[in-house]
């Protein structure tokens, strides 16, 4: 069964999220600077692009209702565009496309939003590509979705002047900063979730993680940081301007998707060794014409044995 949410709360809304069958997944929540407005996803890198986005000290607004705008394909047919996202930076208003890396680069997908990039160049629209190697980073994305239940959650009286009394000398540990009066973790946790309080997201999210005020973080989570990071960032910058990338290498490598990221633990372990360096490159070259021609170096008569004895213990 299809069923069309955002027509059916909103009539005139011009993008619809759909629900195609049981298992597709869809959601929304309210936007923090209008209760009443649903910002709604069709996707999980949408959601998590929403949730990443919303902690931006740049962004003023996120929208998810965006206006269509026609492109034609490279046949010269005749289509409707919908943006994911419309955010409103301090440098203006960005239209985005949220897509996996390896989905928006492959086959005829590419030379689609080529057309559209054109397409937005030529109607004055800003449109802009974000992908998963943007977005799900670690540990940045896993602690913006712990901190987005605190998002909404009532500020009570005078609890931000409590916290910026307690930084007022510097930076502090999260435990420590939730220990002074009239504070507590789940006060800390909503004030960083509201932006009135800053942590290194570089970091995973513990009581050691360091907490500031906005004005004295050094490096603050920016729309424009997220969208120029990323190996392929490149890429990316050529088709937002309608140019089919030319770079094969980054295209393969786009194409192949990202690669997991394990934690290290034993049975990940790699190594390896050196090979024997000598100083006498004569001695390399006759061992090589030794080997070419079936017989057996020094090292070999030295080598062979251990091994032998070797293969027979097991």
């Amino acid at each position: 069964m299809r069923t069309r949410s955002a027509k059916s709360r909103h009539p005139d809304a011009p993008r619809s999220v759909i629900r195609a069958n049981p298992h597709r997944t869809v959601g929304g929540f309210s936007a923090p600077d209008a209760p009443d407005v649903q910002l709604e996803w069709e996707s999980w890198g949408e959601r998590y692009a929403i949730v990443t986005l919303l902690h931006c000290a740049d962004v003023l607004q996120l929208r998810t209702q965006s206006r269509p705008f026609k492109y034609k394909d490279e046949d010269g047919v005749e289509h409707k565009y919908t943006p994911d996202l419309v955010a409103t930076t301090d440098k203006g208003s960005v239209s985005i496309e949220i897509k996996p890396l390896k989905f928006l680069v492959r086959g005829s997908n590419l030379q689609k939003y080529v057309s559209i990039a054109r397409a937005a160049i030529d109607q004055g629209i800003s449109l802009r590509f974000l992908t998963d190697e943007q977005i799900e980073v670690e540990p940045r994305l896993p602690t913006l979705l712990k901190l987005r239940r605190y998002a909404r959650s009532p500020l009570p009286l005078g609890l931000v002047e409590s916290a910026t009394r307690a930084l007022s000398c510097g930076q502090m540990e999260l435990a420590t900063l939730a220990s002074q009066p009239g504070l507590s973790s789940t006060a800390v946790f909503t004030l960083i979730a509201q932006k009135h309080l800053t942590l290194d997201l570089d970091k995973p999210l513990n009581g050691s993680s360091i907490v500031r005020l906005p004005r004295s973080s050094a490096e603050p989570l920016t729309y424009a940081r997220i969208q120029n990071s990323g190996r392929h960032a490149c890429l990316l910058e050529q088709l937002a301007m309608g140019c089919e990338p030319t770079d094969k290498y980054l295209l393969a490598s786009a194409a192949a998707g990202r690669q997991p990221r394990h934690a290290d633990n034993p049975w990940t372990m790699v190594g390896g060794c050196s090979p024997r360096r000598t100083n006498d490159h004569h001695h390399t070259q006759r061992a090589s014409a030794t080997r070419a021609a079936g017989l057996r170096t020094d090292t070999d008569a030295q080598v062979a044995p251990t091994l032998k004895s070797w293969l027979k213990g097991r």
